[in-house]
């Protein structure tokens, strides 16, 4: 293999979206406990390996919608960079690796590990094409994420951090539909999942979910649980404004919305998400310390 179908097949496993996976290190950086940082680092890479595995199949299986995707046709397969057989090649690939350092991490985190690949294909197969049903399933699947993380340090989720979590992710994922079908009804296509009047509903969902995530986060600053964890838990209010703010700044009706192809990355690539996110470790970390 030459270095230049080396890097297709890289491209083909979509490392970009291994930045998701991040979310493993959720439980453990927020209480700044890292005494099993190289656990996480493991499962970090089994998380990768075993989502790039998920990812050839479902490029496999919609090869024929991809094409006619206007960005998800240059994706190496659809574009025929790479043939059938490579592809097969690279599933066995990441699937062996993912087992591979997993095997290392304990039966729960196998177990964890083995229902995302579940969720991943039961998505891909089933869940994919039914309304709001595959938001909510994508969602779940960060969610995984996060409780590998737990299992490998031994850190419990508390009901605040997973409700918060699971709200703020599904109003993202809402809005990524949303901007979808705005797209794709401004090329004056047909969107085949979600009809036109849908639009309203993903959007009022999303700001719904959005501003349950931020009762959360309420409810959480004035609880015992804080008062135990943060010497000043009010200096935590700061965060509520950040997200606040972003959220809006996402779901403005006064501009055209953003286009947002996944939630985690939009958070990290975006350059106001960025600030906002950076605000809100800011205050985290001030709250915690001082």
């Amino acid at each position: 293999m030459n270095a230049e179908n080396f890097f297709v097949a890289v491209r083909q496993l979509r490392p970009s979206h291994w930045i998701k996976n991040i979310l493993i290190f959720a439980p453990a950086v927020i209480p700044f406990r890292l005494e099993r940082i190289d656990l996480l680092f493991l499962g970090f890479f089994a998380l990768n390996f075993m989502a790039s595995f998920g990812y050839l199949v479902n490029d496999f299986i919609n090869v024929s919608d991809d094409r006619l995707h206007p960005t998800k046709r240059f994706r190496p397969f659809a574009y025929g960079q790479i043939g059938q057989r490579d592809l097969y090649y690279l599933m066995a690939l990441c699937f062996v690796l993912a087992n591979s350092f997993a095997i290392f991490l304990g039966f729960q985190f196998y177990l964890l590990l083995w229902l995302y690949a579940l969720g991943t294909l039961v998505y891909t197969f089933f869940f994919k094409k039914i309304i709001f049903l595959d938001v909510f399933w994508l969602v779940g699947l960060l969610m995984i994420r996060i409780w590998c993380g737990a299992v490998l340090t031994h850190i419990p989720i508390t009901i605040y951090f997973f409700s918060f979590s699971f709200l703020l992710f599904l109003s993202l994922a809402l809005h990524k539909r949303f901007s979808h079908i705005q797209r794709v009804l401004e090329n004056d296509q047909i969107s085949p999942h979600y009809p036109k009047q849908s639009l309203l509903y993903l959007r009022y969902l999303g700001l719904l979910t959005a501003a349950l995530a931020l009762l959360v986060l309420v409810t959480y600053i004035y609880s015992d649980e804080a008062h135990r964890f943060f010497p000043s838990p009010l200096k935590l209010w700061p965060i509520v404004f950040f997200i606040g703010f972003w959220i809006w700044d996402i779901y403005s009706f006064e501009s055209s919305p953003q286009i947002i192809d996944d939630a985690v990355i939009f958070i990290l690539t975006d350059k106001k998400s960025l600030f906002y996110v950076v605000g809100s470790f800011c205050s985290f970390f001030v709250a915690k310390f001082y």
